[in-house]
């Protein structure tokens, strides 16, 4: 039996949320949390529009949408990246981010400092159904 890498990676999507399912623990809840449509349309509309973030360590801030940036594809991944702002300034440092957005939801994203338009970047690298 050949294993492909999108049916490996979808089987182990489905152990682990059937592990947190079967386990119903209130720490493990909300931990995968993925976009209903979790590709760049999902984020298109909303450049320019505030998220609250909520950081590794508990800290909250502001940040805006800058802007986003599809890269390279093929016939089996999307790839794109999203860029984030601090209004405020706040230097916030790379993890899992609890995103909320007023008409997102709630989500959650890992940001790593840096990017050309922004202070904060998200990379996206999705498998095609």
């Amino acid at each position: 039996m050949k294993v492909t890498r999108k049916g490996f990676i979808s089987s182990v999507a489905t152990a682990v949320a059937a592990t947190m399912t079967a386990s119903a623990s209130p720490a493990l809840a909300g931990l995968l949390t993925p976009l209903s449509s979790a590709d760049i349309d999902a984020f298109l509309n909303h450049v320019g529009s505030a998220f609250h973030a909520a950081g590794p360590a508990g800290a909250r801030t502001a940040v805006v949408l800058q802007g986003l940036e599809k890269l390279p594809s093929d016939k089996r991944t999307d790839q794109f990246s999203l860029f984030f702002a601090s209004p405020s300034g706040d230097l916030m440092p790379e993890g899992l981010y609890r995103m909320h957005h007023s008409t997102l939801g709630a989500f959650d994203i890992f940001l790593v400092p840096g990017g050309k338009k922004a202070a904060l970047r998200a990379d996206f690298s999705l498998l095609k159904a």
